[in-house]
């Protein structure tokens, strides 16, 4: 596709999500540059694409969350009263709990989709759900940051904008209403 590039941003997978799948291939058949940006699947590979659409799946399991959950399984295990182990095995049984693992989970996970998003350098952003929203908000300011990305997306709007919207196109668009309401 020639169009303008949008990049769709879910944090859940894309498997079983109908609403992404359609409005991507009305964006597609409209004339966009479609990537998808949506969380890992099993056995799905970590980019793909599918009916014209790139799919990119960055990955939710870190190296830091991998070492940090590793090192409060074992300090939780052991029979020791140093004051870090006695703290995490009070934070296990605490209601805290759930609020840090939701932390140690979700910040590496979005830091590592905001990435992947900035990467792709799309002309346009979109948030699927409203917890997606902060992630594509800090890829256009990562882009806004640079000066020479900005012409170069500002050019290719241009063009497109001509290309799409100049008389010819509309001349035929309303030829064609008229021949449709003309009795």
């Amino acid at each position: 596709m020639d169009g303008p590039l949008v990049c769709m941003v879910v944090k859940n997978q894309l498997w079983n999500d109908a609403r992404v799948k359609k409005e991507s291939r009305t964006l597609r058949d409209a004339g966009y540059s479609m990537t998808i940006i949506a969380k890992p699947e099993p056995e799905a590979p970590y980019r793909e694409t599918v009916d014209g659409i790139t799919v990119i799946r960055p990955e939710k399991d870190s190296a830091f969350r991998r070492r940090l959950r590793s090192s409060v399984i074992s300090a939780s295990e052991r029979d020791e009263t140093g004051p870090m182990t006695r703290l995490i095995q009070a934070l296990r049984r605490s209601p805290l709990r759930r609020a840090l693992t939701d932390i140690k989970r979700d910040i590496p996970f979005e830091y590592s989709l905001y990435r992947t998003a900035a990467a792709v350098e799309a002309d346009i952003y979109h948030s699927h759900d409203l917890d997606a929203l902060l992630i594509c908000v800090g890829a256009i300011f990562e882009l806004d940051s640079n000066p020479d990305e900005r012409r170069r997306m500002g050019a290719r709007e241009r063009a497109a904008a001509l290309d799409r919207y100049n008389w010819h196109v509309e001349e035929k668009k309303l030829a064609r209403l008229y021949r449709d309401i003309a009795p």
